[in-house]
């Protein structure tokens, strides 16, 4: 099983991403599963946050995940100090391993996993590593940008920014540590011009990285 490990920011794109790239796979007789590393910790949360808010993080939209965002990172957050960043990775282990067997026992052939959460290189080693050495998969990051004029009429991309410390301190690490960067351009939430121009990258991605 390949693993594919996809980073960004919030809403950078990570899960239309791997929507487009099991479109793909599914026209070439591949499958792909999905695990996110903020399943458990929403699942650990989760009567904590339907007292305090009124919100069930298994099953929310993405105004009232902001909401309760800044508890889920703080509860996320105090998992991994306590482990080394090993408390969230261990348990997606688990999950890979059930899906690997689960292919076997099925004859599902050509099977790629993407882990679509990959935030943190805090630690040694940290989840980029952990994709990259761990399963010997690729870490792909993704980026929104925006085309603005300045007053002198020049051009400049703008990026999309960090919503809390923990992504502006990790995010330029993924970066670095990215075996695929993917920029697309902020289409203001219209699906169809952001498909429009992810699947010919979606096509070439695949293509490279993982039926090649």
């Amino acid at each position: 099983m390949k693993v594919i490990g996809l980073s960004g920011l919030a809403g950078s794109g990570k899960d239309l991403f791997y929507e487009l790239c099991s479109e793909e796979l599914k026209k070439k007789n591949h499958t792909a599963c999905q695990i996110a590393l903020a399943t458990d910790l929403k699942i650990e949360c989760r009567d904590a946050l339907i007292t305090m808010f009124g919100i069930d993080p298994t099953a929310c939209t993405r105004e009232e995940k902001n909401k309760i965002r800044d508890f889920l990172v703080f509860f996320g957050h105090f998992r991994r100090k306590g482990s080394l960043g090993q408390y969230w990775m261990l348990k997606a282990n688990n999950k890979i391993k059930s899906l690997k067997r689960n292919c076997t026992i099925n004859n599902i052939k050509n099977p790629t996993c993407f882990v679509t959460d990959i935030r943190y290189d805090e630690y040694e080693p940290d989840e980029a590593d952990w994709v990259k050495t761990k399963h010997k998969g690729t870490l792909v990051h993704l980026r929104k940008r925006q085309i603005v004029l300045s007053e002198t009429g020049k051009r400049k991309d703008v990026y999309e920014e960090a919503i809390n410390k923990h992504e502006k301190e990790n995010d330029p690490k993924l970066i670095e540590k990215a075996d695929v960067c993917i920029e697309w351009p902020n289409c203001n939430g219209q699906e169809n011009l952001i498909k429009k121009h992810l699947k010919p990258v979606i096509k070439q991605f695949v293509k490279k990285y993982i039926t090649s």
